[in-house]
């Protein structure tokens, strides 16, 4: 079901970061789909105070933070700032650059300060398919039911947290390495409610259509 329109934060403070410059020449074609939408308004945000004066002046239940960058590992100073926000109805996502630029270190770290279970896990190109909670959650919405995509995936991910898995008897995909088993535990994107609102992850590091199908879907769901 979709919801009455929306405002997606896209926090991209890069400035001096590793993944500087990045966002905007990968997630281009996330960005022209968010802004043909005419239930998604769109706003950057690309400095410490412009984040907290947006969010403190939205109305969180409806509004989407979008982290795509490893900035707000960086901050523990804000993280509870973005827990109130999700608690008070708003969904945080990290995606896009999040899980390429964030050490496994910092995002365990984020996450506990969150109050979320999840670890980093395992980290390779295999098929992904839709959980049957994802297909709740984003019924009637346009997502793709597998997709291939090189992801850090998450380990701690309860089964009704799960909105992409690997597929049944999905193997590892890689030029260089020989395949094995993906491991059916880990996923690819997560899901959690947490108070009135939610928090939600992408793996993907490298932009496919997929993950950008995902990520405006998640931004029109009703969580």
């Amino acid at each position: 079901m979709m919801a009455a329109q929306r405002t997606v934060f896209v926090l991209n403070i890069d400035k001096g970061s590793d993944s500087e410059g990045l966002f905007e020449s990968m997630y281009d074609p996330l960005m022209k789909e968010f802004k043909k939408n005419p239930l998604l308004s769109v706003t950057t945000i690309d400095s410490v105070t412009t984040f907290q004066t947006k969010i403190s002046g939205s109305n969180w239940k409806e509004s989407v933070l979008l982290c795509v960058n490893e900035f707000i590992t960086k901050k523990p100073s804000l993280h509870q700032i973005i827990k109130e926000f999700a608690m008070g109805g708003g969904l945080v996502i990290f995606g896009c650059l999040f899980s390429s630029f964030t050490t496994p270190v910092d995002i365990d770290a984020m996450f506990e300060n969150l109050g979320v279970p999840w670890k980093n896990a395992d980290y390779y190109r295999t098929t992904f398919g839709i959980t049957e909670m994802g297909k709740m959650l984003l019924h009637g919405l346009d997502v793709e039911e597998t997709y291939s995509a090189k992801a850090l995936q998450l380990s701690q991910v309860l089964p009704e947290q799960m909105l992409y898995k690997p597929v049944e008897n999905a193997k590892t995909q890689s030029l260089v390495f020989a395949q094995a088993p993906a491991n059916p535990n880990l996923a690819l994107a997560a899901f959690m409610k947490i108070g009135s609102g939610a928090i939600a992850y992408i793996g993907d590091v490298n932009a496919e259509r997929g993950s950008d199908r995902l990520t405006v879907a998640l931004c029109l769901a009703k969580w």
